[in-house]
């Protein structure tokens, strides 16, 4: 595909889906739900930045769309940094494909062109497990299958994500293996810090770590759980220190491993209690700040958050951070991070409209205006988006559906003719003005509003279509091998058929060696129309020659067809 330079804002707009182009990388504007690959990790640009110089430029496509809200520029969809990369070394061309894909496709090609890739380091892939199960509302199988690896690896790397930024980076640098930075993950992040200095000077193993880890006590009064089996425990510390002051706020565990069972145990009946409540809940480990956004009538409007209380898309996320408030609960969030960009983007403009009914220069109005603004706003601002119903909800309604459809069709004739009609089409592979795309379910639905007139031509053209012109039907079977057969079972009346369509035309005759075309003309009867002699001369001619004289012979071939031909139909 040919890659044009553009250098003119202009040229944006003769852009074409798919199509491969330059600009400069300034022209390029952030994609407008933020870059989900998070900050730039400071020694992975560098190391891109050496990477660029040395060869002189960027030379992977960067992908964007439109941008609407700036025509002179195009919008990132993925490759930030990419296009920051050639700013900063001033290899400012920058290589591209373009995309004209609505915010939805454009949301899953930025998710998926930053996260399924096999050159992700381990951070980057706690990252993008985190990412998805936020959008796969906490479904490990999904995320699993979508990451290509085991739940239990899914679940391993959501716990680095609990790491420090000085822990990720010495995992990043190898200074320290997964498994540190897994158990280092339960700690407090200045903990986490101080012990990974004494890891790293004395060289712990993950062995050592674990035992000495194992060791270190969670004060019981953070817990959320029954702490009535805890009060006997011989891993109580309370009894370390006063055998009679049961209760003390200051009473630890020293048993980590069952203190974590129990907050796991309660956690998933907390998690299923509140599931009745609030549809689906997400633990914090699986949900980052930066996928989800709080929704209210405050926020989106009357009218948009009425439609939101019902969306499958808005969650209840369930803290599950041992260190800090744990067992919390923070509902009404969104985990749908373009239908929340627009509902939000179009309250905001309608708080703008209440604002420019005030004061002309919305840029000097008091804070008394802007609250009024909004409080309007809140009242008359419209729905963006219809809400997503529950998966179960869904299938439900389509399960009602499916039976109603099975008894409103069961008899109706016009519907069976339009199933025959929308299989020929599909198998044909046929389109027209009308049939605009050959998918059976597509030609089904279409034949539907059709008269029987328009339906039945429309059956007759597309079976032209399969005997003429259709290479292989929507099984992948060759139509030519199909007809054969049709042809081999009507054979008794087909063979006289065949036989006339047959005739020895160039083309025809073309396709046989010289050392077979004597043979195929004699069974003809060529020889005894020319006589023996000039059938004798005929065929020790070169094969052109030889196919120029039979042409021009005097000779009927009607009734003939080659023996070879007929028997590929008469087996």
């Amino acid at each position: 595909m040919m890659q044009q330079t553009l250098t003119n804002p202009a040229d944006f707009a003769s852009l074409k889906h798919g199509a491969l182009g330059y600009c400069d990388a300034h022209a390029l504007s952030d994609f407008k739900f933020g870059n989900q690959r998070g900050e730039k990790i400071p020694e992975e640009f560098n190391d891109l930045c050496k990477s660029v110089k040395h060869h002189k430029g960027i030379h992977t496509s960067v992908g964007v769309r439109f941008n609407p809200e700036q025509p002179d520029k195009l919008e990132l969809i993925y490759g930030h940094c990419r296009r920051d990369a050639a700013i900063e070394t001033g290899f400012t061309t920058v290589p591209f494909r373009f995309f004209e894909v609505d915010d939805d496709t454009a949301y899953q090609l930025h998710i998926s062109e930053n996260f399924d890739r096999n050159d992700l380091d381990i951070v980057a892939k706690a990252k993008a497990a985190r990412t998805y199960l936020s959008h796969f509302k906490a479904d490990y199988e999904a995320v699993a299958s979508k990451l290509n690896l085991s739940v239990k690896k899914v679940r391993e790397l959501l716990e680095l994500n609990k790491c420090s930024d000085k822990v990720l980076s010495a995992l990043r640098s190898k200074t320290i293996s997964e498994g540190h930075a897994i158990l280092l993950a339960c700690f407090p992040a200045e903990q986490q810090d101080k012990n990974l200095n004494v890891i790293i000077a004395e060289g712990w193993t993950v062995a050592t770590l674990r035992e000495r880890s194992g060791k270190a006590k969670l004060p019981l009064s953070r817990a959320i759980f029954d702490l009535a089996d805890c009060q006997e425990c011989e891993h109580n510390s309370i009894h370390q220190q006063d055998l009679f002051s049961v209760g003390d706020t200051k009473a630890q565990c020293a048993k980590r491993a069952c203190y974590t069972e129990k907050t796991t145990a309660h956690l998933e009946n907390q998690k299923a209690e509140l599931t009745e409540k609030y549809g689906h809940i997400l633990l914090l480990s699986e949900c980052a700040k930066e996928n989800r956004n709080a929704v209210s009538a405050d926020i989106l409007g009357d009218a948009q958050w009425a439609t939101c209380r019902t969306c499958d898309d808005k969650v209840a996320v369930l803290n599950d951070d041992i260190n800090k408030q744990l067992g919390a609960v923070l509902p009404n969030q969104c985990v749908n991070k373009v239908c929340f960009t627009d509902c939000k983007t179009a309250y905001e403009k309608e708080v703008k409209v209440q604002l420019d009914a005030q004061i002309s220069d919305s840029e000097k109005a008091t804070e008394a205006q802007k609250a009024n603004a909004k409080a309007v706003a809140k009242k008359t601002a419209k729905a963006k988006a219809t809400g997503t119903l529950p998966t179960k909800a869904t299938e439900s309604y389509k399960s009602a559906l499916r039976a109603a459809a099975t008894t409103f069709y069961a008899d109706d004739n016009r519907f069976s003719q339009c199933v025959l009609t929308a299989a020929i089409v599909s198998q044909a592979k046929y389109t027209d003005d009308v049939i605009k795309h050959a998918r059976f379910a597509d030609a089904l639905v279409t034949c539907l509003s059709l008269s029987n007139e328009q339906r039945a031509a429309i059956t007759q053209h597309a079976i032209t279509h399969l005997l003429c012109k259709t290479d292989t039907d929507a099984n992948s079977s060759s139509v030519t091998d199909t007809l054969i057969q049709c042809l081999s079972v009507d054979k008794a009346t087909s063979i006289e058929h065949v036989t006339a369509a047959w005739t020895p035309t160039k083309d025809n005759l073309s396709v046989y060696t010289a050392d077979l075309l004597p043979a195929l003309v004699k069974s003809a009867g060529l020889d005894k129309t020319l006589g023996q002699d000039a059938f004798d001369k005929l065929v020790k001619l070169g094969k052109g020659k030889m196919i120029e004289n039979i042409l021009a012979a005097d000779h009927d071939w009607s009734g003939y067809a080659p023996k070879s031909l007929i028997q590929l139909i008469a087996k």
